[in-house]
């Protein structure tokens, strides 16, 4: 069996997923809260989310800074738009990422750390 790994994290404007706004700053200090329902029949999917939150989340955070910055520049270029619903902004922060790779960092902090 071939195991098949994200490649990239990124975060969206608003209206992506019709969801609230919460700023960056927000977001971050809330990531110690989460938490998931592990119950069946999302339990190994609600396992994998988890993990990869805490294996990435110096690269979420970066990207919730980036997404933050991308949608206040965009909304000078257009004051006259709700910046929420622009549909001309959709992605607005990428990381490219490697589970392997970060993976191999953590061993080698946690090794430091001893």
């Amino acid at each position: 069996m071939r195991l098949i790994f994200p490649i990239r994290l990124f975060t969206t404007n608003r209206w992506v997923t019709g969801e609230g706004w919460y700023s960056a700053k927000t977001v971050i200090s809330l990531i110690d809260r989460f938490s998931m329902d592990l119950a069946y029949p999302f339990m190994p999917v609600n396992i994998w989310v988890a993990g990869m939150l805490q294996l990435f989340r110096p690269n979420i955070e970066t990207l919730l800074l980036q997404r933050d910055q991308a949608v206040a520049d965009w909304q000078i270029a257009h004051a006259d738009e709700n910046v929420y619903e622009d549909r001309g902004l959709e992605i607005t922060s990428i990381q490219d990422i490697s589970v392997e790779k970060q993976i191999k960092q953590v061993n080698k902090a946690l090794k430091t750390a001893k």
